[in-house]
């Protein structure tokens, strides 16, 4: 059995471990806005596959996301959460994560409850670490980095479980955070994390907050851009842990216009990625050269197809029927005009 990641003493035994606090994930995922764990609609989107976790959803939204849905699928895919991992902590430290960390800043956030100020910082810290060393967030930070993040971590839990007082002084990474408070009870949210290494900072989005976290500065350099929004981090507030943990409110109008920007972002790298997930297949069939374009373009119009359910598109079944479709029907791509 492999040692937990945050204490490295003892045994990794807890199942189910969330990378991302399950309320924040419940922020985005939610499929009535209710922000309430167990009603969770998450699509994983990585470069070359897309999976889908859902909570104890009722069979209308089963029937709005799915047409053919079998147990096998239920069971094999649909009931393992992306957002959490196995084996990585101890129960003790998991426990910590909650008690000391998650707790605090959920009641803070959702609540307006005061809490300690160094909860915050230690939180977000906490986020980022779990993200990065578990290595399914699209980010990852350097080994020493990490180190540092894990030893903030664990030494905050010993002085919390010891009743000793903290320094926080001692921390020199900051963050700057955005709110678009209950943008995700009405729209559409999403995750996403980008870490710049030349500059030793991370931005992300979860939901309703936008969070740009600095590792070894507290200044934003002039190139600095995020999705419309680096207007509003650059003069955000930094918070060091030694206040109350300061965001910018941002209003509906400008967070969707930011949405509208990085959904430009994605769809483009998703298309990117796809010409190379087909181009790999088209090599491992030993077929001659890459793919042609129109077959490329063809195919993404068909996998995108409106008439197919969200919840159906990415399957591999669907993937490979088209796949074939189009290499035996050569007239239904060889002879349309590529825009």
């Amino acid at each position: 059995m492999a040692k937990c990641l945050i204490c490295q003493e003892r045994e990794a035994t807890k199942k189910n471990s969330h990378i991302i606090p399950s309320f924040l994930v419940a922020m985005v995922t939610s499929y009535d806005g209710s922000y309430k764990r167990d009603k969770e609609i998450l699509f994983l989107i990585k470069n070359f596959n897309t999976k889908i976790y859902t909570g104890n959803l009722p069979s209308t939204e089963y029937d709005r996301l799915f047409d053919d849905l079998t147990e096998e699928r239920i069971e094999n895919e649909l009931k393992i959460n992306t957002a959490a991992q196995d084996y990585i902590f101890c129960p003790k430290c998991e426990s910590n994560l909650s008690q000391y960390l998650e707790a605090p800043y959920a009641s803070c956030l959702n609540g307006n409850k005061k809490i300690a100020n160094e909860i915050p910082l230690i939180f977000w810290i906490s986020v980022i670490w779990r993200m990065s060393v578990t290595g399914n967030s699209g980010f990852k930070l350097s080994i020493d980095t990490e180190e540092k993040l894990r030893n903030i971590i664990h030494s905050y839990f010993e002085h919390q479980i010891s009743g000793s007082k903290f320094s926080i002084t001692d921390i020199t990474i900051n963050y700057r955070i955005l709110h678009c408070k209950d943008y995700c009870r009405k729209k559409a949210g999403y995750i996403y994390a980008e870490y710049h290494e030349e500059d030793d900072l991370l931005t992300m989005t979860i939901g309703d907050l936008v969070i740009c976290c600095m590792f070894s500065s507290d200044v934003l350099p002039s190139h600095y851009t995020y999705f419309g929004l680096e207007k509003y981090l650059k003069t955000a507030p930094i918070n060091r842990g030694q206040g109350a943990e300061q965001r910018v409110n941002i209003s509906e109008d400008e967070y969707t216009k930011s949405i509208k920007h990085f959904i430009h972002f994605a769809v483009d790298k998703k298309k990117k990625d796809e010409f190379k997930k087909l181009d790999t297949i088209w090599k491992e069939l030993n077929l001659f050269g890459q793919m042609p374009m129109k077959m490329k373009i063809t195919f993404l119009l068909m996998l995108y197809d409106d008439t197919v359910k969200l919840g159906d598109k990415h399957t591999t079944s669907r993937y490979i029927q088209i796949f074939y479709y189009l290499l035996k029907n050569i007239d239904a791509w060889f002879l349309k005009t590529v825009l």
